[in-house]
């Protein structure tokens, strides 16, 4: 039986709204977005408590991982960068006008739809308009035959760039050894694809309770 991930859509939510609260860019504008002319498309968390009160430890924790990946990307040039699971993420709108880095965002097949609705409209509404150098991908991180989706696409608009693989509270998810899995597959994808790529991510550690 194939396990439901439904989960990581609801806490898409829950982040973007974190990340609206600390006024991280174009999050204002996505979650507008999913109030109004996504809403019947977005599974939203039914109570967030005190979860998005100025307070909560939550909201400096989501902001220091999002920026802290940012900051590891900054001084990368020439890169192909490919997010997993991102989510309701705003990242990818930050390299619309770096014309040596391409940007895939990558989801489960559902989200990823919207998700590419949501981008475009923002670029649409903010005149960001440049050279369009995002893209969309479906993808099971967990599937090794999906695995090669990116590996394709880096061989079709990636070639001659650095591949970096990102991602952003991913790993809670996971189980062992779902995670043992996961290292396989991004293992899999350097060896084939990539070789010299980089593996970025803030998964190493987690909030204890």
């Amino acid at each position: 039986m194939q396990k439901n991930y439904g989960k990581i859509s609801l806490t898409s939510v829950f982040c973007a709204r974190m990340r609206k609260k600390q006024g991280i860019p174009f999050s204002r504008e996505l979650i507008e977005l999913i109030d109004t002319k996504y809403k019947e498309n977005i599974e939203d968390l039914p109570d967030y408590g005190k979860s998005l009160n100025e307070v909560s430890d939550f909201i400096p924790f989501i902001e220091g991982r999002y920026y802290s990946i940012n900051k590891a990307l900054e001084p990368l040039k020439n890169v192909m960068i490919i997010e997993i699971a991102a989510g309701l993420s705003p990242r990818s709108l930050n390299f619309l006008k770096r014309e040596d880095v391409i940007y895939v965002e990558t989801e489960l097949p559902e989200l990823i739809k919207i998700k590419e609705k949501i981008i475009k409209d923002i670029i649409k509404n903010k005149k960001l308009m440049a050279k369009m150098n995002i893209r969309f991908l479906s993808l099971n991180p967990l599937n090794k035959k999906e695995i090669d989706k990116i590996g394709e696409t880096y061989k079709k608009v990636g070639t001659g760039k650095r591949m970096v693989i990102i991602h952003e509270g991913l790993l809670m998810y996971f189980t062992r050894e779902e995670k043992r899995k996961f290292r396989d597959n991004i293992k899999y994808l350097f060896e084939n694809y990539a070789k010299d790529g980089l593996w970025i991510t803030t998964d190493l550690s987690r909030l204890k309770k």
